[in-house]
């Protein structure tokens, strides 16, 4: 369950990384693209009066909530001992005498 929910956070961070590069305030990133800088009256047809930047900033606000989400159950999984240790938070053991 730990390594699904970790492949997803894993994904979703990168999905987020993606779509926050390619937007813009002008229209003529990732979302200009797609309908916004398309002439006068094709931004309408295909993704609605708002043009592409209504899907890209919905589509942006579910990759935070997924991230979000994966964020607190990774933490509670973690804090909870669901997850077996890998190493890291192993006591540090005193060096070896000579």
């Amino acid at each position: 369950m730990y390594t699904l929910v970790q492949g997803i956070h894993v994904v979703a961070a990168i999905l987020l990384i993606m779509i926050v590069l390619f937007q813009s305030e002008e229209g003529s990133g990732f979302s200009g693209a797609f309908g916004a800088s398309m002439g006068s009256g094709n931004s309408g047809k295909m993704f609605g009066k708002k043009g592409a930047a209504g899907v890209v900033v919905r589509f942006t606000a579910i990759l935070v909530s997924i991230f979000l989400l994966t964020s607190f159950s990774l933490t509670f999984m973690v804090s909870k001992g669901l997850v077996e240790s890998d190493g890291f938070n192993a006591p540090i053991s005193s060096p070896i005498s000579k």
